[in-house]
């Protein structure tokens, strides 16, 4: 795309100037038998071989032509001073020629030995297409020059003289209506030019006259006129205006409106220029009062001041009516626009009053919504003051007081399964005489009523099947009235998968070391089952116990889903003595020891302290 938009800006560039080198690349040294006028199709039959350019350029030129053209370039070159030759060719003619020379033929001496002067032959055709009669006099052309546009590494010959072109373009300003603006305004620019040397060229930029009604098209318009008047004198170079806009744009140039000395030194600096010309504009009637100032960019100082006055011509008129037209146009407009409005807002009316409507409705429909929550928040409160919320493996503390005493005489619980089998768990306190129900979500009864009693500080539970993931609900309510046992006071209620009671501490075991445990009873407000847990690292593992305190004990092996391993480990000795027990297993897996008191033999105790542990050595534990 970049080397696209560098072809394009340089074909646009150079467009005259490659015209002016067209009239005579065949006079000089030619291309075989490659003629102006030679068609496309002869071209090709004469052995050239061509290269079409891409399609973006060709669009991009076509409209510079405002015809439909073709253009190509030429394969295998000979010639190694040129780096490429465009070929354009009109209603299948050939109309001119581009050379881009290699960077060996940018020096002077070099263009002229190649292409020499340009031939009066040449530019016949020229100005017939374009300018009329205006590049001669007395029949001999004028001013032909030559210059070379550098391009990275590359050149471009172009034909370049600017005093033929101030001719042609003196002569086509003065065959339009402007002139007339013009010529009133030399005297004006007579006086600006008086004080600048005509020893070298300095260079000018026109600001705008300023008009005491804010006319931009007649400040436009008269300021031109007077930069051409200026431009007559061939004193100095003209900065194009919109040149200069577009370097205040970009240096960010902010101006009040008004200009004085002080900030056309300012543009002038910024434009990189010698003098700025600035001034009024005051129409009168059918009358324009121009006073014009030239200010010194270096000194600040106003150097000439230029006044004069211009008449209305056709354009000024022309615009005029423009203007009248434009504000009776307004008017119609301003009228049609007021009924437009009129009906938008009757229309805006009925939508007000239609969206009241709505909003209120909406505001009642929140309303209801906001009383809908409320009631559910108040639901939701009462639930959970009613069932409160067991956590799974967690003790939870229930009490049951007469309702006559002001109290309740049922406590209800709730809690999600995460098994598909869960123990329901009782610690009797204060209340020792009790009525356990479980419920599903939908309330229907799960198995019996688990009734029981016992001493406090006692534990009993009952295994329920459910769904792993559902809501079930428990309720506790007074006993049957067992002798010597309380129906009210407080109580412990738990859930757990894990087949002990809730918050069981379970110990780890390390292969080959023992562990310390200690039975207390329950009625001491200790625990009557240890746990511990371990990793197999052998398919067969043997289950140490020694007695120490505690003599007899009961041993249970179980696996992940806490299936049991083998029989029940029952065993009693005196303290200090070890026994063992050796069970299949699976090296990698998880396994849980339960230790509680034994049977009950005579002269052995059932509570105390004992050593645990595993090992896969025949040697055993020492």
């Amino acid at each position: 795309m970049k080397k696209k938009a560098f072809l394009i800006l340089i074909l646009s560039f150079v467009a005259i100037a490659a015209n002016l080198f067209a009239a005579t690349i065949d006079s000089k040294f030619g291309y075989k038998d490659l003629k102006w006028g030679t068609s496309l199709s002869r071209t090709k039959l004469a052995g050239y071989e061509l290269n079409p350019v891409d399609d973006e350029l060709l669009e991009a030129e076509q409209k510079g032509y405002k015809k439909d053209i073709q253009i190509y370039t030429l394969k295998n070159l000979q010639d190694k001073a040129v780096n490429q030759v465009w070929l354009y060719y009109a209603n299948d003619n050939l109309f001119y020629v581009i050379e881009r020379l290699n960077k060996t033929e940018i020096k002077e001496p070099k263009l002229v030995a190649r292409y020499g002067k340009l031939s009066p032959t040449g530019f016949r055709k020229l100005e017939n297409n374009l300018y009329g009669d205006s590049l001669y006099e007395n029949d001999v052309l004028q001013n032909e020059t030559i210059k070379v546009q550098v391009f990275n590494d590359s050149a471009i010959a172009m034909f370049y003289d600017w005093d033929v072109y101030s001719k042609i373009s003196k002569e086509a300003l003065r065959n339009t209506q402007k002139a007339t603006v013009v010529d009133e305004l030399e005297e004006v620019a007579a006086a600006l030019m008086k004080k600048i040397e005509s020893k070298r060229k300095s260079s000018c930029a026109f600001v705008a006259l300023s008009s005491d009604n804010d006319d931009k098209i007649t400040e436009n318009y008269i300021t031109d006129a007077l930069t051409e008047a200026v431009f007559y004198f061939d004193k100095v170079r003209i900065v194009e205006r919109s040149n200069l806009q577009k370097i205040l744009e970009e240096q960010k140039f902010q101006s009040s409106g008004l200009v004085d000395e002080n900030s056309a030194k300012e543009i002038g600096k910024i434009a990189g220029v010698d003098y700025v010309c600035y001034g009024t504009l005051k129409r009168s009637g059918d009358m324009f009062s121009v006073n014009s100032r030239i200010v010194d960019v270096q000194s600040g100082e106003v150097i000439a001041i230029g006044r004069g006055d211009v008449r209305k011509d056709k354009y000024i008129i022309d615009a005029d009516n423009a203007k009248v037209l434009k504000i009776e146009a307004d008017k119609k407009a301003e009228k049609q626009k007021a009924e437009e409005n009129k009906k938008a807002e009757k229309i805006r009316l009925e939508a007000e009053k239609k969206a009241e409507a709505e909003r209120k409705a909406e505001e009642e429909r929140l309303a209801a919504e906001q009383r809908a929550e409320e009631e559910r928040l108040a639901e939701e409160r009462r639930i959970a003051e009613k069932y409160k919320q067991l956590t799974i493996n967690e003790w939870k503390n229930g009490k049951l007081v007469k309702e006559s005493e002001g109290g309740t005489e049922e406590n209800w619980f709730k809690f999600v399964a995460d098994s598909s089998n869960e123990r329901i768990y009782l610690k009797f306190s204060t209340a020792t005489d009790l009525y356990v129900y479980l419920y599903d979500e939908d309330f229907n009864q799960i198995g019996n009523t688990i009734s029981d009693y016992a001493s406090s500080g006692e534990v009993r539970y009952a295994t329920r099947t459910v769904v792993s993931g559902k809501t079930y609900y428990i309720k506790v309510i007074p006993g049957w009235g067992h002798s010597g046992y309380s129906r009210y006071g407080s109580y412990w209620i738990g859930v757990t998968s894990f087949p002990a009671q809730p918050e069981t501490v379970i110990t780890q075991l390390q292969a080959d070391n023992w562990a310390n445990g200690k039975l207390i009873r329950a009625s001491e407000g200790g625990t009557e089952e240890n746990w511990f847990k371990f990793v197999a690292d052998s398919a067969n593992e043997r289950i140490y116990l020694k007695f120490s305190t505690a003599t007899d004990l009961y041993v249970y092996l179980y696996d992940e889903d806490f299936n049991q391993i083998g029989n029940t480990i029952s065993d009693y000795a005196s303290s200090g003595e070890v026994r063992y027990a050796t069970r299949t297993v699976v090296s990698g897996k998880t396994y849980y020891i339960k230790v509680i008191p034994g049977w009950g033999h005579s002269g052995c105790s059932r509570y105390g302290s004992y050593w645990v542990g595993f090992t896969s050595k025949e040697t055993g534990l020492r």
